[in-house]
Parts: C-alpha cells; sequence; structure tokens
C-alpha cells in the first residue's frame, strides 16, 4: 500500500464534519420512503430510527421480512399532513433522547451502549450492546450484540509490507498518541518489513478533551505524519474507502483509553484482521486475547490516570502494544490464524441473521402488549 500524502488531499478537504452537504440526499430519501411506507404499508412494521450509526445502518440493511426501517431524515413541522405520517410508525428504535418530530404516541425501544440513569418511564423495552452494557444500565435490559455482514476478501498473499490500520475519531481518547509511538519505536527495529500505519477519521476532529498539553501533542502528530511516506494520519471520505484499507490490512489497532464498545473492531474482524486493543469495558467481550487478537492490560490504570499519562500509563501503554505489534509483524502465520479466529467470532457472536431475528421476535412482542 503506497502512501503518498497528494492522493489525499482531496479528502483532507471533503472530510470535515462542516461538509454537511453529503447529510442532504439520504436525509431526503428517508423522508420520501417514510411518505409512501405511510401511504403503502401493508401488513409491515414500521420502525423509525434517528441515529446516523454503522450499527443502526446495519441492521437497517438486514432488515427481516415484514419489517420496514426509516432512517434519519428531516425534522419535519408539525401539521395535519406530518402528524399522518408519523402516526403511521410502529416503533421508535432509539439510543439517546427522543427528536421532537418521533415524540408521538408510539413503543419505545432503547437499544444503549449502556445507560447509568433509569430510562424514561415512556420507554418499553431496553437493550444493551454488551454484558457491559447491562451491568451498567438501571433498568432491565436484554443484551444483544451488534452484528455485521461478513464481506468476501481474497487470502492475503505473502509480503514484506504490513499494513497496520486505525480507524475512528481521531482522539486522544481513542489512544493515537500511543499507536503512534509504538510504530516508530517498531520501524526502527524492523528495517526489514516495509511498514505502513493508517490512522484514519471520518471525519476528521482533533480530540484532547480540555488538557492543552494533550492536544498540542495531537497537533505534533497530526504534522508529523504529514511529513513522512510510511503514515497518514487524517480523514478518509467517503466512508467506503475504509473498507477499501481493510482490505489491505494486516494489524488493527485500537489502543483506546476509554470506549464502551469498539464497532470499529467487529468491521476489522469481519474482514480476518487480528486485532491489538485495550482490555476495558466492552473490549474483552470482542477481543479474545491470544485467540484472535492481544488485549493491552490498562484496566489497572484509573480514567484520570489514563487522561494524563500518570503513574508510568504511556509508557507502559506503549510497551504492551509494542510487543504484541512485534510478535504479528514477525509470524505470518500467526495473523492468519488469529484472523481466521476473528472471522470465525463474528459468525458466531456477531451473527446478522440472528440479530434481526430476535429484533424481529422484539417488535412483535412490543406491539403486541401495546
Amino acid at each position: 500500500m503506497t502512501l503518498k500524502p497528494y492522493i489525499f488531499e482531496p479528502i483532507r478537504i471533503m472530510g470535515y464534519s462542516r461538509f454537511k452537504i453529503k447529510d442532504f440526499f439520504p436525509k431526503l430519501r428517508e423522508t420520501i420512503r417514510l411518505f409512501f411506507y405511510s401511504l403503502f404499508k401493508g401488513n409491515k412494521i414500521l420502525v423509525a430510527y434517528s441515529k446516523k450509526h454503522n450499527i443502526f445502518n446495519t441492521i437497517s440493511k438486514n432488515n427481516a421480512k415484514n419489517i420496514t426501517y426509516i432512517g434519519p431524515m428531516f425534522n419535519l413541522k408539525e401539521n395535519i399532513l406530518t402528524k399522518f405520517f408519523f402516526s403511521k410508525i410502529d416503533i421508535i428504535f432509539e439510543d439517546g433522547a427522543i427528536p421532537y418530530h418521533f415524540t408521538i404516541n408510539k413503543p419505545v425501544i432503547k437499544y444503549y451502549e449502556y445507560y447509568k440513569k433509569d430510562p424514561e418511564k415512556y420507554v418499553n423495552k431496553v437493550i444493551t450492546r454488551s454484558k457491559f452494557g447491562k451491568k451498567n444500565t438501571k433498568k432491565d435490559a436484554e443484551v444483544i450484540y451488534p452484528s455485521i455482514k461478513i464481506p468476501k476478501i481474497e487470502d492475503k498473499k505473502k509480503s514484506k509490507e504490513i499494513n497496520i490500520f486505525f480507524s475512528g475519531s481521531a482522539s486522544y481518547r481513542k489512544g493515537v498518541d500511543i499507536l503512534y509511538e509504538a510504530f516508530k519505536r517498531i520501524k526502527k527495529k524492523h528495517l526489514r518489513y516495509n511498514l505502513n500505519l493508517i490512522m484514519a477519521s471520518v471525519p476528521f476532529r482533533i480530540e484532547a478533551g480540555n488538557h492543552a498539553q494533550n492536544k498540542k501533542r495531537m497537533q505534533e502528530i497530526y504534522k508529523e505524519c504529514k511529513k513522512r511516506k510510511d503514515t497518514y494520519f487524517g480523514p478518509i471520505y467517503p466512508n467506503s474507502l475504509v473498507h477499501h484499507f481493510l482490505r489491505k490490512t494486516d494489524i488493527f489497532v485500537l489502543p483506546t483509553r476509554n470506549d464502551s464498545f469498539g464497532f470499529a473492531i467487529l468491521e476489522a474482524m469481519s474482514y480476518s484482521v487480528p486485532v491489538i486493543t485495550t482490555n476495558i469495558n466492552a473490549m474483552p467481550e470482542i477481543v479474545q486475547h491470544n485467540k484472535n487478537g492481544f488485549l493491552i492490560n490498562i484496566k489497572d490504570y484509573s480514567l484520570h490516570e489514563r487522561a494524563l499519562n500518570k503513574k508510568g500509563f504511556f509508557e507502559d501503554a506503549v510497551d504492551q502494544l509494542e510487543k504484541y505489534l512485534t510478535i504479528l509483524i514477525e509470524n505470518q502465520e500467526l495473523r492468519i490464524k488469529m484472523g481466521g479466529k476473528s472471522k470465525n467470532i463474528i459468525k458466531e457472536k456477531f451473527n446478522i441473521d440472528k440479530t434481526k431475528k430476535r429484533l424481529k421476535e422484539i417488535f412483535e412482542e412490543v406491539l403486541e402488549k401495546n
């Protein structure tokens, strides 16, 4: 994989969150779909959601029979016509606050990462995305893991070129600085390999919380990566390009300081890629240490220590990541074996058919009670 900054320059310009026109046509399409299915609904269950997230997009594109999902649409003003259209919606399916145009007297199902407050009284069913999420949700909840389709990919050929990939918001919290430092160390030691590092963000924004020192370091990393030919750190737009890079990825890394659930990890695993991440929250439910990847042990550090690199956190995390990257770089057979295990975990635990079947059952149960 050749990394040349000028290839990405148009993407840099288009990748910022301010580039809102890309949202117009999807919202227009979903608004038209609502009008159409309101008029020609038949015996379908109409489920509306407003969260623009891969989890919801995957569910809606792989819907069960007689279930139709309506995604994020325009915020329509309330009048007799819109009241009629919204009245045809059977279920609101959300993971956050209900948008005002969905405040209709319909059953509500919440799909949380976790929710430490008591869910609102109008919520009929609570689903969480992990056992960690269930443990941190007050109301009785059912665990339904996010699911993902497995793409068709070619077997990787033996090569001295090894591509290390990171996908997520370009944030300090996600551990970009940890990954970059480990990569620099490895690059010096493994001269016989052609190592590339891609740290992709959609959209791209440098986040470092309220700590000026952390933000400064992230900006320094961004500037350094622009000068290197073996490293890319910035936006990738459109999002479909992420899947192009995953096809060429040998190792996926997400050394996150704090995450409830890593959907980007599932995407990488579906491409038969071994994963290195941290052992916090729901991550051990996705990555099995020494099976389909490695878990960096950081759970003994508090959130404060991780955020401010206290008590040797940064050095410890980088050392562990360097060790696990070295193991995978030097052993292609292990990469292939762990990648195969990643794919099997997706088939068994994050199966799209199981998810859509159970959701269909839940929708029918909720409607029957209401």
